[in-house]
């Protein structure tokens, strides 16, 4: 009940947030970079070993390699976007 009518009060109001559109746009990223076989298989027994040791360590492990995937994919986005508008000014002239 509670948790419903959280939701509908919420939900009624609005909200906008640059900061967290700019870390939704890399959540795909992550998830794949996470999630490739080489990171997985090395990733998941070490951060397991430490969530279990001591849960706040490896949550916080956690927010790190989050952290720092999102900031491989942001410096990939200032690689790549010069290129894409190139490409897209020849697709529109062509």
């Amino acid at each position: 009940m509670f948790a419903a009518s959280t939701v509908i009060s919420l939900s009624q109001r609005p909200f906008h947030s640059s900061l967290i559109n700019w870390m939704a746009g890399s959540t795909l990223a992550i998830y794949l970079i996470t999630e490739s076989s080489g990171i997985r298989s090395e990733l998941n027994p070490w951060l397991l070993s430490h969530v279990m040791d001591n849960p706040v360590v490896g949550y916080g492990i956690m927010v790190i390699v989050c952290v720092a995937c999102l900031l491989i994919d942001k410096v990939r986005e200032l690689l790549f976007n010069p290129i894409d508008r190139v490409l897209d000014f020849f697709k529109e002239n062509s």
